[in-house]
């Protein structure tokens, strides 16, 4: 029998790349969204059991991110209380959580899954608990893929970075950086991170690892290779800034634990995504 994957938020940039990513291989993917299901209401715990049979694998890609605020923090954690008790009454064969590396704080050097997890916003303290309501209420194979900035089609955040550059740059709009946008960030594709996903629902690997390139790129590199393959006359201009410099400026990774554990991994180049997309859409 084909096994099943469920995937909670597969119609989510996230989610939507991993039931992508699933259709390739043998398993048998299943979208589940709140187009279906309030996953917020406390009632619908039954209805999220009645979805799931016995041996499922199930994805929690469901998620109010970026949470910005209090608010969006607790809708997140009631969120997850309800998908929690709906997945207790089943024997599943593997939970995959979606997490972020939001989780760490701002350690000296590079960053791994050994890093103290300390969230710094609320973002943060959002996953760090919801891995937490995982690991103490389910006792089963769970792991957490930690992404680091996620770049790619599809993005609804429009968020500083790839993304928001290259609408800005093909709409014929200057990039305004942050500062000197000298900030050093590691950044990774979307498909990527899916690939990572499978690969872990592959391997039932349960512990974190950490979705990163190991590399990083300055806001203004990016910026700089966005304007090279626009056409006409997009600017770069600066913005001062009115607090401190995000993580100090620099937040990089190593990535020895996923290369070591998914030895196939791949990366997308992100100058040549800036390239390829920019001549797509020409």
């Amino acid at each position: 029998m084909t096994q099943r994957v469920l995937v909670f938020g597969g119609n989510g940039f996230v989610g939507s790349n991993i039931i992508s990513s699933l259709s390739e291989t043998e398993y048998e993917p299943v979208s589940i969204n709140r187009s279906q299901i309030d996953f917020s209401d406390p009632e619908q715990s039954s209805a999220i059991t009645n979805l799931l049979r016995d041996d499922d694998i199930v994805v929690l890609a469901a998620a109010k991110a970026p949470a910005k605020d209090l608010d969006m923090l607790i809708y997140n954690i009631c969120m997850m209380n309800n998908l929690v008790e709906g997945m207790r009454k089943k024997s599943l064969k593997y939970i995959l959580n979606i997490s972020s590396d939001a989780v760490y704080g701002d350690p000296d050097g590079k960053i791994d899954e050994t890093s103290e997890m300390s969230p710094l916003n609320p973002h943060g303290i959002m996953h760090c608990m919801r891995e937490k309501m995982l690991e103490q209420r389910i006792d089963l194979p769970i792991g957490h893929l930690r992404s680091t900035l996620i770049y790619g089609p599809g993005d609804p955040h429009n968020g500083y970075g790839p993304n928001s550059f290259i609408r800005l740059a093909m709409e014929g709009k200057d990039i305004t950086l942050f500062g000197n946008g000298e900030e050093l960030r590691d950044h990774i594709h979307v498909s990527d991170v899916a690939r990572i996903a499978v690969g872990m629902i592959d391997n039932k690997i349960d512990e974190p690892i950490n979705a990163v390139t190991g590399a990083v790129v300055s806001f203004r590199e990016i910026a700089e290779a966005v304007v090279e393959e626009v056409p006409g006359v997009v600017k770069i201009k600066s913005r001062h800034r009115t607090g401190p410099m995000p993580h100090n400026g620099y937040r990089a990774f190593n990535n020895s634990k996923l290369l070591r554990l998914l030895e196939d991994v791949k990366f997308t180049d992100l100058r040549e995504y800036i390239r390829r997309l920019v001549r797509e859409n020409a």
